[in-house]
């Protein structure tokens, strides 16, 4: 696709998507942003319209948080039904995070291409350097020590865990990285960390100051949680519901800190310009 032929529609979301705008635009597209109310500085609209001849709408990351659209700067409250309403039939590609299968399923049928970023490799793969940058600053401000010198286990070792890894140790941490998988056991061996299976988490969890968690299923049980140090930081990265069994945790006054959407925390700038890459790429290798 031709970028100055390319009409970009970006809806809500936070500043990641005003950087992305910016970012499309300087890379030769045609772009409209709407969905930030009275925000500061933007001189955008607030009610959601698609603009004629939109070729692609860039939705949120994620799209929704609850019942409605991920509109933190505006007071609009758009349901999935509305927003079907509002796409089906008027754009040639959506993109979006975490966009709900009825929703990708409706859009499809009306003749629109969908493609979700949260299920796209280059997308996760630059992310998880923002995402464990976060996670580290998260852990400085509840701990009382310093992470150099500390004990820390990572549960999971694909790319956010592969990444917090690299920087923890970077940072002077004795890591250990916590995986099923013989052959990560093996790659975080050779990367220098201390290989434990989930089976030995138990039997670890006493040992360590921090613990990330990056699986999105419960794997810190009421046996990790009872071994756990009172004073160490539990940080859950991983998507909704999470690795940790929460109630049992707040029972044994185990400190669980639920750190989602760090890159748009943390990195919004930086954040901004993976999504508009990802975007990018997909356009222009669409024949829309």
């Amino acid at each position: 696709m031709n970028r100055k032929n390319a009409k970009i529609l970006l809806i809500g979301g936070d500043l990641r998507q005003l950087t992305a705008a910016d970012e499309l635009k300087r890379l030769g597209y045609t772009v409209s942003v709407c969905g930030f109310g009275t925000y500061a500085g933007a001189e955008y609209k607030d009610g959601i319209h698609l603009p004629d001849g939109t070729d692609a709408v860039l939705l949120p990351v994620p799209v929704f948080r609850g019942e409605y659209m991920n509109l933190p700067f505006s007071e609009e409250r758009v349901t999935p039904e509305r927003l079907s309403g509002i796409l089906r039939g008027h754009t040639r590609l959506v993109c979006g995070g975490m966009i709900p299968a009825e929703l990708s399923g409706e859009l499809e049928k009306s003749g629109a291409a969908v493609y979700d970023l949260c299920e796209s490799d280059g997308f996760n793969i630059m992310n998880a350097v923002p995402t464990a940058e976060g996670a580290a600053a998260v852990a400085m401000d509840n701990m009382k020590i310093t992470l150099a010198g500390c004990s820390a286990a990572v549960i999971g070792f694909g790319r956010v865990g592969k990444a917090l890894c690299r920087l923890l140790s970077a940072m002077g941490a004795h890591v250990t990285a916590v995986s099923r998988s013989e052959r990560d056991l093996a790659g975080s061996e050779a990367c220098g960390y201390i290989p434990a299976d989930h089976s030995a988490l138990p039997g670890i969890a006493g040992e360590q100051d921090v613990i990330f968690n990056t699986v999105p299923h419960t794997v810190v049980t009421e046996e990790v949680l009872a071994a756990m140090k009172k004073d160490a930081p539990l940080i859950d990265l991983a998507s909704r519901p999470g690795g940790v069994d929460t109630m049992v945790a707040s029972r044994l006054g185990i400190r669980v800190i639920s750190a989602l959407s760090l890159p748009g925390k943390v990195a919004p700038v930086t954040a901004g310009k993976i999504i508009a890459k990802c975007l990018d790429k997909r356009l222009r290798e669409a024949v829309l």
